[in-house]
């Protein structure tokens, strides 16, 4: 589907784009989508936050506890 394909393309675009600064943000975002998304684009939201968080051996992540509750969170999504 056009939809998903754009979709997924946007997600690669703004996972290049995080940085130290911002991927906070951009995973608070991502997590927002995540919970309404279903079957692979979630699956794909999910792997891409943790591969933005884990680039650079975890460089980008400034509050490992923050870090936890997102790998929290993200083992209780349903599907």
């Amino acid at each position: 589907d056009d939809d998903v394909t754009i979709r997924t393309r946007a997600l690669e675009l703004l996972a290049g784009m995080a940085t130290r600064r911002n991927l906070r943000e951009l995973v608070t975002q991502l997590l927002g989508h995540v919970e309404l998304a279903g079957g692979a684009y979630r699956d794909a939201l999910i792997s891409r936050v943790v591969e933005m968080c884990r680039r650079d051996k975890y460089g980008r992540v400034e509050d490992f506890g923050w870090y936890a509750g997102v790998l929290v969170r993200l083992a209780h999504v349903r599907g």
